[in-house]
């Protein structure tokens, strides 16, 4: 394995110097600068075991680069979450997050790509208590948690909060981003507000945190749409969906990377770097968007109604 495998793994590190690259590596496997230089020179091949490791960790599909045109498959991805830990999956998740963004940031060519039927990590990451209801109901809910464990009694864990504040500074640094958003996010957020309020494990105050978070999002999210760009300066396109549907996905692109990544169990996802697989997301999210209402910079008055009309529902639901 060492020509086109060694080409993958510059392309995967376009643009670093081979001393980036050697150092890179030896992050990954535990040889020597010597070993490294040797592999990466094509005097020693790798093995399979370090071929695989190199290839998680740099989103290299061996799948594409070996396997014969006619019997090639789509290869995904998952974590399995560790249910002695499952928290620390959550972690994985935004860390895995993280180094896209930092991936992409540097390139002018970036965009990101989304349709989501529920509401986005980007929207709540930075709202204290909104995030920590986000985890504590899917702690709750794989039984991660003892079911009488309140809200007010779990705890997020310090390695959480600290990748969360990266994935706050990084996650506004792409250098183009659309989101086609289901008109029905607030709402069903809202609802899984009061199934924990009836279950006794929120409280009135916490109730009119969550509620304050919320309306403070959508006031967040209104100013986005209106200005159509972060306060990083980078552009933000939003639509509002016209047609339901099933799943939330995105399609990350940058130079010398693309990958489609598919929402599942709430917070894990189903990720493919496949070529074919990322085109088709990217063909369907385009085709979502044409079936959505632009309200960046547009549709004032759209807009401005479906915002209010979102305001009214969560304080009815959450008076």
């Amino acid at each position: 394995m060492k020509n086109i495998f060694i080409e993958a793994i510059k392309e995967s590190l376009a643009g670093e110097s081979s001393s980036t690259v050697n150092a890179r590596i030896a992050q990954i496997l535990p040889l020597g600068k010597e070993a490294i230089y040797r592999r990466l020179n094509g005097y020693v091949n790798f093995s399979l075991n370090e071929a695989i490791e190199i290839s998680k960790a740099l989103n290299i599909s061996l799948d594409n680069l070996y396997l014969e045109p006619s019997i090639k498959k789509a290869s995904f991805n998952i974590k399995l979450v560790n249910m002695d830990d499952p928290a620390c999956n959550y972690y994985q998740r935004l860390s895995d997050y993280v180094n896209i963004f930092e991936k992409m940031k540097s390139s002018d060519q970036a965009r990101l790509r989304s349709a989501y039927n529920i509401m986005p990590y980007s929207f709540f990451i930075d709202r204290e208590v909104l995030s920590k209801f986000h985890l504590y109901k899917w702690l709750y809910l794989v039984g991660a948690i003892n079911y009488k464990v309140t809200f007010s009694e779990y705890k997020i864990p310090k390695d959480i909060l600290n990748i969360q504040c990266r994935f706050r500074e990084e996650n506004q640094c792409v250098k183009v981003a659309s989101f086609i958003l289901a008109r029905d996010i607030f709402k069903n957020l809202a609802e899984d507000i009061i199934l924990f309020y009836e279950l006794e494990l929120i409280s009135t105050d916490e109730k009119a945190l969550l509620k304050r978070d919320l309306l403070s999002i959508l006031n967040a999210i209104e100013d986005t749409a209106t200005t159509g760009r972060y306060n990083t300066g980078r552009e933000v396109y939003i639509y509002l969906a016209n047609i339901h549907f099933d799943a939330s996905y995105t399609h990350f692109e940058s130079d010398n990377f693309e990958m489609a990544h598919f929402r599942v169990f709430s917070i894990n996802g189903i990720e493919s770097l496949n070529p074919e697989i990322c085109n088709q997301t990217k063909v369907w999210i385009d085709s979502l968007q044409n079936h959505s209402t632009l309200i960046t910079k547009s549709d004032n008055v759209h807009r401005s109604l479906y915002f209010e009309e979102q305001r009214a529902i969560i304080e009815q639901m959450l008076e």
